[in-house]
């Protein structure tokens, strides 16, 4: 399991860095592996971990540096990692996408995943706490890209006009073969007084995701 965290002052003072645990079972108790992170940029800090595990066995982790926060660019970065262990890092890890001019501010929240062997890099654009947060995706024939952003009107997926949500983003796909995906994501109410985490139902067809509405869309 990958996590977040203010690394100690002595550290790297009140910058997130990249830290993972591990368990016999998923249910836990997780125990860190280390007092140090496992990522750490030591003048932004990291954010957003996520791990991709490949048809062909090997195994990536995902995540923003968190440029933003001294007013830099926000790349997201790729990792590949022992299969085996999920942590012992197998060369360097490589910048995959950064944002531009339409994404505000930052990308962050990257996700992984492949389908009909084309790779899809979800990722959300603008500030998490306002009614612009935004999903959208990039696609690429290999893992390690180059990755092509969607462009209008196939992206962004997930704006303000969905289902009459607040900033949804930080999504993830569920990818069920030869059955429905389903893509959850967070985002607040109309009236940003409370986030929830919702759901729909997703086509992957021609490399482009198309969210089902209506009947397919819930939050929990």
């Amino acid at each position: 399991m990958y996590f977040s965290a203010v690394a100690k002052p002595s550290k790297n003072s009140e910058k997130h860095c990249i830290g993972f645990a591990t368990s016999m079972d998923p249910m836990g108790p997780f125990e860190p592996n280390s007092d140090e992170p496992w990522v750490c940029d030591s003048e932004t800090g990291d954010i957003d971990p996520d791990q991709f595990l490949d048809d062909d066995g090997t195994r990536w982790v995902t995540w923003k540096v968190d440029g933003n926060s001294e007013g830099r660019d926000t790349p997201i970065m790729l990792q590949q990692v022992n299969a085996d262990d999920g942590y012992t890092k197998i060369g360097d890890a490589k910048e995959i996408l950064n944002r531009d001019e339409i994404d505000g501010p930052l990308i962050e929240a990257p996700s992984l995943f492949k389908m009909d062997g084309i790779y899809f890099l979800s990722f959300s654009s603008n500030m998490y706490d306002n009614c612009d947060y935004a999903g959208s995706f990039a696609t690429s024939k290999s893992v390690t890209g180059p990755y092509k952003k969607a462009q209008h009107p196939n992206a962004p997926i997930l704006t303000k006009n969905t289902e009459g949500l607040c900033g949804p983003g930080g999504a993830d796909m569920i990818v069920v073969p030869n059955s429905v995906n389903i893509m959850v994501f967070h985002g607040w109410n109309a009236e940003k007084t409370k986030r929830y985490m919702y759901a729909t139902a997703a086509d992957l067809s021609y490399g482009l995701i198309k969210l089902f509405r209506g009947d397919h869309f819930s939050k929990a």
